[in-house]
């Protein structure tokens, strides 16, 4: 199994850090459940493209927009899973929620191609 470069981490966060800005922006306009659903149809779309692209350019361009959706949906579920879980074990579930995320999120798109 490769191991992701630097380049190809930093591709996809910092798109990442702009789609966690924009989440919380959209959170504070229309509502955190529609943003966390969009930020979650955005990436999960992104991904999709990208998994059927057939050039290198595709795979790239669609990896910023895929790092957008993929951080904009992370942050709310972070707070989410902070608003959920009792004082005494939400440090436990956020780093629970974090790992899966990592996991599933970053460790998927990996392993396709």
């Amino acid at each position: 199994m490769k191991l992701a470069s630097e380049a190809e981490l930093q591709q996809n966060l910092d798109p990442g850090s702009r789609g966690e800005t924009f989440a919380g922006w959209l959170a504070d306009r229309i509502g955190r459940r529609v943003a966390f659903l969009a930020m979650l149809v955005q990436g999960a779309v992104f991904l999709t493209a990208r998994i059927y692209s057939e050039s290198h350019l595709w795979v790239w361009i669609l990896g910023l927009g895929w790092g957008f959706g993929l951080l904009g949906f992370w942050a709310p579920s972070v707070v989410l899973t902070a608003e959920v879980f009792p004082t005494r074990i939400r440090g436990v579930a956020n780093g629970v929620v974090c790992a899966i995320d990592f996991f599933v999120g970053l460790g998927s798109d990996r392993r396709w191609r």
